[in-house]
């Protein structure tokens, strides 16, 4: 067999795969736990940001609270709004756990359901 050509895609995400490395799972849900600040602290960042540059922000906050997990939430552009990513959860005020268990919650009635979530535990 000769030499194999990978697809420049695969290439580029090489940095990522070593980035996901530090991080010990990444839940994703269609919901979110609430309204705006019901875990206290929140960042936004442009719904146009590149999802490495959102994952490296969640970890560098989080690290700043000395937490070990982020709530990363991406609505859906409404009416004028653009949509955004919300980075949630990273001052600690609420346990990862019950973070996770509103996701879930939320999720199954199908509440906020036109929000994509991801709870990444570093």
């Amino acid at each position: 067999m000769g030499a194999v050509d990978y697809p420049r895609t695969i290439l580029l995400r090489i940095p990522f795969l070593l980035f996901l490395s530090i991080m010990s799972h990444i839940l994703m849900y269609d919901s979110d736990t609430g309204n705006r600040r019901d875990l206290g602290k929140e960042k936004t960042l442009a719904r146009t940001t590149e999802w490495t540059a959102v994952l490296e922000q969640a970890q560098a906050l989080a690290k700043d609270h000395g937490i070990h997990y982020a709530l990363i939430i991406l609505t859906s552009p409404y009416g004028r709004k653009p949509g955004a990513y919300y980075i949630k959860g990273y001052s600690g005020d609420v346990p990862y756990d019950t973070v996770k268990a509103r996701l879930e919650a939320n999720s199954a009635v199908g509440r906020y359901n036109r929000r994509q979530a991801w709870l990444v535990k570093f």
